[in-house]
């Protein structure tokens, strides 16, 4: 039997803690939509700051079947909430906007606009942009 696996980029939405060192991990991927899995030692110092909502990271899931959760590794590729630690406004909306399409997308789902329009949200947010103008 062959394990599945899968390379994307993607957003984390969220990490929680599961079990004693391992972190449930929600990404929004560019081509496989919401996704969770497993990150063995996600709570350690290191894997903390990378799993921090809004952070784009380049992840490989596994598993051995396509309906299991699976694992994650992930590789950082922009820090997007470190910047914002020092602007409680812009940190919050960044982990609102997070929070909104982790509850609202189904799992596994792609959607490629919605994640072109999250990330250029999420460059405005961090950058300064004109994210907050209706």
């Amino acid at each position: 039997m062959h394990a599945m696996e899968w390379s994307d980029k993607g957003f984390v939405l969220s990490a929680r803690r599961h079990g004693e060192n391992s972190s449930l991990v929600v990404l929004l991927t560019e081509c496989h939509g919401r996704h969770a899995g497993l990150v063995r030692g996600g709570q350690g110092k290191r894997a903390r700051g990378l799993y921090q909502a809004g952070n784009l990271v380049s992840a490989v899931w596994r598993a051995r079947l396509e309906e299991h959760l699976g694992n994650f590794r992930c590789e950082l590729l922009q820090a997007h909430a470190a910047g914002l630690l020092d602007d409680a406004l812009r940190l919050s909306a960044l982990s609102s906007a997070c929070a909104v399409i982790e509850a609202a997308l189904p799992e596994r789902h792609p959607y490629p606009m919605l994640y072109l329009h999250f990330a250029k949200l999420g460059d405005e947010i961090v950058n300064g942009g004109a994210w907050g103008v209706s």
